[in-house]
């Protein structure tokens, strides 16, 4: 399967927290395995980006690169928008653990576990199996 390095980080992002919750045993179970398998396209990711930022931020006299309020300041902020988009876009070829629809339904149907959010279907969404 392709995954797109947004939806990776979307799925970073939200994992871990999902994994906090109570829920059906084959949901995080698919989420670990998909965290471990991902964990290197995430490290790629963030090794890309600080070279984009690198390569954008403004330096000081010793060349080192100005930081306002823990935002780097860019010099050139209209590609370094495309270069960012661009590199969120690219896609990358994995093995992904899948979940049914029905195992996602049992978090909302069921007393015994948590419901999820909106934000956090929408990060395993790649992972789910929609019937027909």
């Amino acid at each position: 399967m392709k995954i797109k390095n947004s939806d990776i980080l979307g799925f970073y992002n939200y994992a871990p927290g999902i994994m906090d919750k109570s829920i059906p045993r084959p949901l995080y179970t698919a989420i670990k395995i998909n965290l471990d398998t991902l964990n290197n396209a995430a490290k790629c990711y963030a090794e890309e980006q600080q070279k984009i930022v690198r390569q954008y931020a403004e330096k000081d006299t010793n060349g080192a690169d100005i930081v306002v309020d823990g935002n780097y300041k860019i010099t050139d902020p209209e590609n370094y928008k495309n270069e960012i988009e661009e590199l969120l876009n690219i896609e990358v070829e994995f093995n992904i653990q899948t979940v049914t629809e029905e195992i996602l339904n049992r978090c909302d149907e069921n007393n015994k576990y948590d419901a999820l959010t909106g934000r956090e279907y929408q990060a395993i969404e790649f992972m789910t199996v929609y019937q027909e």
